[in-house]
């Protein structure tokens, strides 16, 4: 198992949810580099009904893959930490 770890600022363009909402999931795209959408996985529900549409925020997220896998667009980070960028005192949703 490989783990990539990313910390970058992140803009939200949709907040999805499967049918029983026990997985939820942001996508979202880094306005400072083209690595196009994201699906990063969120593991608190609590944390995603913070989450807004069209914010920009600061976050931490992770893949766990195996080298196949890693390099592969379909397979989802996990997010870390997320928190306001305009927020003085840098106090995480999460």
């Amino acid at each position: 198992m490989f783990y990539k770890d990313t910390d970058s600022e992140i803009i939200i363009d949709k907040k999805e949810h499967d049918a029983d909402f026990k997985k939820v999931w942001i996508i979202a795209h880094d306005p400072n580099n083209n690595t196009g959408h994201l699906k990063i996985i969120v593991n608190d529900q609590n944390t995603w009904n913070l989450i807004r549409v069209n914010e920009r925020y600061f976050a931490s997220y992770e893949k766990k893959a195996s080298y196949t896998k890693m390099h592969d667009t379909k397979t989802p980070y996990y997010l870390k930490q997320i928190v306001f960028p305009n927020n003085p005192d840098h106090v995480p949703l999460r």
